[in-house]
């Protein structure tokens, strides 16, 4: 009883509460600021679920198998997760 009393402090639960509102702060702006980068492409959907999605799974490819020792995106090659075709 006295762990679970620990575990749901109001310290603890404060400390969820405020790492939940600062991960959705910091989702609302990197949202808005590939909005803004991609503001005026000539792609439409960008920004949609779909295009998140997309992005996602490209982000865990790069960091997991093509570029594991750079940040994603990985812009220092003319190959990247998107452009999949060997020249």
């Amino acid at each position: 009883m006295q762990e679970l009393i620990e575990k749901y402090s109001d310290e603890n639960i404060s400390k969820i509460l405020s790492e939940k509102n600062e991960m959705v702060v910091k989702k609302k702006a990197a949202e808005e600021d590939a909005l803004k980068i991609f503001e005026g492409s000539s792609f439409e959907g960008i920004g949609t679920e779909s295009w998140k999605l997309l992005w996602q799974h490209a982000r865990e490819f790069s960091e997991k198998h093509a570029y594991p020792q750079f940040p994603f995106p990985y812009t220092g090659t003319t190959r990247n997760v998107f452009c999949v075709i060997n020249h």
